[in-house]
């Protein structure tokens, strides 16, 4: 019988496997080199300028809580406002505007968001 390390030794190597199928489907044969794990609490979060530069595609995969999110423009979202992503959702992000104005903040508790930017191919 495998013991506790092995088992999460095989769950992380499908959650990763999982998530490089997920970043090709968002873009196909996109170069995903760059990433950030950021605490959401409960005021408005920005994504990393320093860590997406000048990059045009991110992934951001919500891991534990809830979040609310914009990247339209408008008002900040608020822990009852905004588009929920609820855990193990991802949000695909286009276009370097919708990196530049994404905007996050925890939906109730404190939550970490994985995130990973890249180009297209």
């Amino acid at each position: 019988m495998p013991d506790t390390k092995q088992i999460y030794e095989s769950i992380d190597r499908a959650v990763h496997s999982l998530s490089t199928e997920l970043e090709d489907r968002a873009a196909p044969g996109a170069l995903w080199d760059e990433g950030e794990r950021l605490t959401v609490s409960n005021t408005v979060l920005l994504l990393t300028a320093s860590k997406y530069g000048d990059r045009t595609l991110a992934r951001i995969q919500v891991q534990n809580e809830a979040i609310r999110f914009r990247y339209h423009g408008g008002d900040d979202p608020t822990q009852s406002t905004g588009s929920l992503a609820n855990p193990r959702d991802q949000i695909i992000l286009e276009n370097h505007e919708e990196i530049v104005r994404f905007r996050m903040c925890a939906s109730a508790t404190d939550a970490i968001a994985e995130i990973t930017y890249g180009r297209p191919a």
